[in-house]
């Protein structure tokens, strides 16, 4: 294992400015919003660490400001599974995306207790869906009504203290304060998801025990972030709740029958081109040798399109988000994996419905999601366009073998992903068990120059709002920096393609540099 790390500049410099500025007895929003806006910066921008306990401190220092400092807290886990009152804490809710579905899923799998969930920045105030999603589970959403950070972690403390709730799950963003604010002074089992477990991320110094959905996440936070509390879970996939056949499915989306239909799911930036790879190019292969094979992407938004270099063509639909998205599984033979950045939670819902994964490799051994159990000796990832295609001919030239092969893959997604493997998972998650991954056998996979150069590479579309948030910040909260680092700042702006050919902006540059 390489444990050479090339930490980004800019990420220690500020860190550094931050821990100067910081001598007020007075909460200091200022720097809590410098303090996201840097671990946005550092989320899209990997700066060569996974974590940073002085960010984090300066949170748990906030806290103190606000709530006072908590001596008693001394969690013990439940010696229970049963009849627990569970409260779900979430940064923000989207209709796609592996993040919200992990947490649905979870409500709609463990009947043994009741669930609610706290939201604390809303992007709407019906959330229809997830008020029903709540009812069933046998708890209430809430969503935060406060704006500021200190406004809000009143708040969050408050709604908290006000029910008996046994335990906390973290859905949270790498970028999350409020909740961090709150949690030090709330004695109750905190658990945090590990969702972006390759990511940087806020929330070590804030949880008890680590919930990681594979096993390289376990290695991740073992060896860089220095947790040992962690356990492994299985995403948990809603195995094939919408019962219609292939047939029927297609009938109601006007497909034909006798039709070739792939279909791709993910965020629009899965897709943004990485200099090497591009999903366009796949599918103008694919349909060079199946030409009436219909392709459909979901989770693109219209204005979203060009960012992506996929070209028009009559035999593909780019949509939006679907509220029906299990009907398109149904009707679907394929789930292709978005390149260059993969789609786990996605791809393993569709393959529940029996259609089969296509994985093309996005970059390094640890994102390679053919190792997941459901997949592993049934799915290869492929190094080539050429190859991915070639299987695509073979699996159509024997339909006998591609169901056998779907069934077998639907098979082991409800065997690991939802059967009674996850729930045992789930409750050593509520007794406060660690797991001991076996570490030794995966340290190839962990390379931190490799991921660095990876996510390097697939940042500069992120990069820019990132980047450009974090200048915000710097500006409008006062932080002080040097000559020399702000040059370095500036630097950041080139190095991620911001355009600067507008005159404000500009100003704007050369007035931060000379201050």
């Amino acid at each position: 294992m390489s444990k050479e790390i090339v930490i980004d500049p800019l990420f220690t410099t500020i860190v550094r400015a931050l821990e100067k500025r910081r001598k007020t007895v007075e909460f200091d929003e200022a720097s809590l919003n410098i303090v996201e806006a840097l671990s946005k910066y550092a989320y899209e921008c990997f700066p060569g660490v996974f974590n940073n306990d002085e960010l984090e401190k300066i949170i748990f220092e906030e806290s103190e400001k606000l709530f006072g400092k908590n001596k008693s807290r001394n969690i013990t886990f439940h010696n229970k599974t049963k009849d627990l009152n569970i409260l779900h804490i979430l940064t923000t809710h989207y209709k796609l995306g592996g993040h919200s579905r992990l947490m649905e899923n979870w409500l709609n799998f463990d009947k043994d207790n009741t669930h609610s969930v706290y939201i604390v920045k809303p992007q709407t105030r019906s959330h229809k869906y997830l008020h029903n999603l709540c009812f069933s589970a046998g708890g209430e959403l809430f969503l935060a009504k406060e704006n500021d950070k200190k406004a809000r972690a009143l708040e969050l403390y408050n709604n908290i203290n006000q029910k008996t709730f046994d335990f906390i799950f973290l859905h949270t963003h790498p970028e999350e304060i409020e909740a961090f604010l709150v949690l030090q002074h709330i004695n109750i089992p905190v658990a945090f998801i590990n969702h972006s477990d390759h990511t940087f991320w806020l929330g070590k110094r804030f949880a008890d025990i680590f919930v990681n959905i594979r096993e390289e996440a376990s290695v991740i936070n073992k060896h860089f972030r220095k947790i040992n509390k962690n356990i492994i879970v299985p995403i948990p996939i809603n195995y094939n709740k919408l019962k219609k056949s292939k047939k029927e499915a297609r009938q109601m989306l006007n497909i034909s029958d006798d039709v070739t239909f792939a279909l791709c799911v993910g965020s629009f930036h899965k897709f943004i081109p990485d200099g090497h790879n591009n999903i366009n190019d796949l599918l103008v292969l694919l349909w060079q040798r199946l030409p009436d094979l219909i392709v459909k992407i979901i989770g693109i938004h219209q204005e979203d399109i060009s960012k992506t270099g996929i070209a028009t063509d009559s035999r593909l639909e780019i949509m939006q988000p679907a509220n029906n998205i299990e009907l398109y599984y149904c009707a679907a033979d394929f789930i292709i994996d978005p390149i260059p950045k993969g789609s786990y939670t996605a791809l393993l819902e569709a393959a529940a419905f029996e259609n089969f994964p296509l994985l093309f490799k996005n970059g390094i051994k640890l994102f390679d999601l053919s190792d997941d159990p459901a997949l592993k000796g049934i799915v290869t990832t492929h190094d080539t366009y050429e190859s991915l295609v070639e299987n695509v001919i073979r699996l159509l030239e024997k339909p006998e073998k591609l169901q056998y092969e779907t069934k077998k893959i639907a098979n082991n997604i409800e065997l690991w992903h939802s059967g009674k493997y996850w729930q045992n998972c789930k409750n050593n998650v509520l007794l406060g068990k660690n797991y001991e991954s076996n570490s030794d056998s995966l340290n190839e996979l962990i390379d931190i120059n490799e991921i660095n150069s990876f996510l390097a590479n697939l940042s500069i579309e992120s990069g820019n709002r990132s980047v450009n948030k974090l200048f915000y910040s710097i500006n409008m909260n006062k932080l002080s920096l040097t000559k020399k680092n702000r040059i370095l700042l500036v630097s950041e702006f080139i190095k991620h393609k911001i355009e600067t050919s507008q005159v404000k902006k500009i100003r704007a540059l050369t007035k931060f540099i000379l201050n």
